[in-house]
């Protein structure tokens, strides 16, 4: 697959990724079921009345799904912006490189 197909290919699922999913801000959230100290719910909306999902995970595994949700735009600006560089340079040195590494790891290609 050339550069530019795997980056716009990262692009088409990621986008496609954000827009199915339960929609931010997502937030830890400790909910009073019990599960201890060593485990949250993720939600999202207002704290008040939250949307739980993922009930009785890590906390660990909690912040990961918050960080990565709320950086899914900017992973999408700087694979644009990366496809531009791509297509202005004719792929060259495309290959390599934090964009492609990252579109290879959102499309899981080796």
């Amino acid at each position: 697959m050339s550069a530019v197909d795997e980056i716009h290919s990262a692009i088409d699922k990621l986008t496609k990724l954000r827009d199915e999913s339960t929609s931010g801000p997502w937030f830890p959230w400790r909910s009073q079921s019990g599960h201890g100290n060593s485990s949250v719910d993720a939600a999202t909306y207002d704290p008040d009345n939250p949307t739980t999902v993922c009930e009785g995970w890590r906390v660990q595994d909690i912040d990961l799904i918050v960080t990565l949700h709320a950086t899914i735009d900017a992973q999408l600006e700087f694979l644009e912006a990366a496809l531009k560089a791509v297509n202005e340079t004719r792929g060259a040195s495309s290959h390599s490189g934090p964009a492609f590494t990252l579109a290879r790891a959102i499309n899981g290609t080796t």
